[in-house]
């Protein structure tokens, strides 16, 4: 027998609410305030508000919010407007511009590994397909400047840097699910 939840959720257009109207806890506020705005393109109307609102964010706890919304700004907006925010918050907050410079230099260094990374897998791509090919290591040292130890670790420290994630729910039994599969 298939279980069904029993749930009811309430919808409501927002669209048509002034920013003022927007209420709730500070984050929900915020996030419904960041939503409406990419939505409409009109975040620069709500600069100082969010910008208010965010300076009241507390900086201890699990989730890093501001990091959060910070992040959703800069993947909704052009980096004009991006960097026009984060003046306006280094006036605002000091600890919140801080954190705005410490995402930007986090996004960074991700995007730095993740073309690092990649360009390590190419590497390895390429000198197993010399080797397919019947290609000597000799000459994949000449054309890589890989012997055959070093690409032996590389290619574990690359494999150690990107590890699968695990599903935590392989091989459990929930209720017949998997069965089905």
């Amino acid at each position: 027998m298939d279980f069904v939840p029993r749930f009811s959720h309430f919808l409501t257009d927002q669209s048509g609410f002034s920013n003022d109207e927007i209420r709730g806890a500070l984050k929900v506020r915020i996030a419904q305030l960041l939503m409406k705005a990419a939505f409409h393109g009109k975040i620069r109307e709500i600069f100082d508000t969010l910008s208010a609102l965010m300076s009241e964010l507390p900086e201890n706890g699990g989730i890093r919010y501001i990091r959060v919304f910070i992040r959703y700004i800069a993947a909704t907006q052009e980096r004009k407007t991006v960097d026009e925010f984060t003046g306006i918050m280094k006036k605002q907050s000091e600890r919140i511009g801080e954190n705005m410079i410490t995402a930007a230099q986090e996004w960074f260094s991700e995007g730095l590994n993740e073309g690092l990374n990649e360009g390590l897998v190419r590497q390895i791509e390429i000198i197993e397909n010399f080797l397919k090919a019947g290609v000597t290591w000799d000459i994949v040292y000449k054309a890589t400047d890989f012997d055959e130890n070093s690409f032996h670790e590389l290619k574990k420290k690359l494999q150690q840097q990107i590890k699968p994630v695990r599903n935590p729910y392989q091989g459990v039994a929930l209720d017949g699910l998997n069965a089905r599969q």
